[in-house]
């Protein structure tokens, strides 16, 4: 099995509106850095109310409920606030996490978890819809595509306490952390200073899951493509070319996914909420039903 079970082809499409790229930009604000980061910076207390416990197949999904498997996860979203995110894309993902919201939070009393690469706005617990559109009328795409960085940040947190808790004499099962799907939603190439930073940082997280023997689906990362930018899909692709052959090879485990669009078609693609849901649900069910996970103990 592939690093990556990359989703070629559209989600749907919408063959009358032009392409979101050609767009202007909504936004007035100059394109300025935004404010450093403390690299991968811990904070004090990361807490979940799940007892971690392994998980089975009617737990990820049954005819009555086919996302059941939310209940299971804390859903994390990251979301592209760079500029050529602005107009028709930026609105474009502010209702795929409209629809998304509800069906989350029907689920998870949680909600879910919303950041950005560039805005230091962060929203946690998220079950109100209108929670989303206050923050898109908040924050404005501008600046750059750090993905790898932030994706680092993002997971950095919880895998250490994931480790803590393992080392401490848990068993990995039950560390009574709530495994985490980190969604990543984005319009193009990462920038970071660091050309190879993202694959890094993403083998990095697998190498040290296995490490601990973290179940396989106890941290996922899937990356969404909105717009039909080449660039973009071509970007994906290459994390797909790049870290697949470990898995393949048995040296690393399994712990992302990539959706990218066809950009030869013609047609303008629309991310879709239940596009989204489907291909985390296929990465569940994928991960839980996997028993090998590469030994890397020292």
């Amino acid at each position: 099995m592939s690093f990556f079970g990359s989703i070629k082809g559209r989600f749907s499409k919408r063959g009358s509106e032009k392409s979101a790229a050609a767009e202007p930009s909504s936004s007035s604000q100059p394109a300025q850095p935004p404010p450093a980061y403390t690299p991968f910076d811990t904070p004090a207390a990361v807490t979940r109310n799940d007892t971690g416990v392994g998980l089975r197949a009617q737990d990820v999904t049954n005819d009555d409920d086919p996302y059941a498997f939310l209940a299971h996860f804390d859903t994390m979203f990251l979301i592209d606030d760079s500029g050529s995110m602005a107009g028709a894309r930026w609105r474009e993902v502010q209702t795929v996490l409209n629809q998304i919201v509800p069906v989350c939070a029907m689920h998870d009393e949680d909600g879910i978890d919303i950041e950005f690469l560039n805005s230091r706005t962060k929203l946690q617990n998220v079950k109100d819809p209108a929670a989303v559109d206050e923050v898109f009328r908040k924050v404005f795409p501008t600046a750059a595509t750090p993905t790898g960085r932030r994706v680092g940040e993002m997971l950095h947190p919880y895998l250490c306490e994931f480790e803590a808790a393992v080392r401490g004499g848990k068993r990995p099962s039950k560390t009574g952390l709530k495994p985490i799907n980190l969604i990543v939603i984005t319009d193009g190439e990462p920038n970071d200073r660091a050309p190879n930073l993202l694959p890094d940082v993403l083998e990095d997280v697998a190498q040290r899951l296995d490490k601990v023997r973290a179940p396989a689906h106890q941290i996922g990362v899937q990356f969404f493509q909105v717009g039909r930018d080449r660039t973009a899909a071509r970007a994906l692709r290459d994390l797909d070319d790049n870290l697949g052959g470990k898995v393949k090879g048995g040296k690393l485990r399994d712990i992302v996914d990539t959706a990218t669009f066809d950009v030869d078609d013609g047609e303008t693609p629309v991310l879709t909420y239940e596009a989204v849901l489907k291909v985390v649900l296929g990465a569940v069910v994928r991960k839980v039903d996997q028993k090998h996970i590469p030994d890397q103990r020292q």
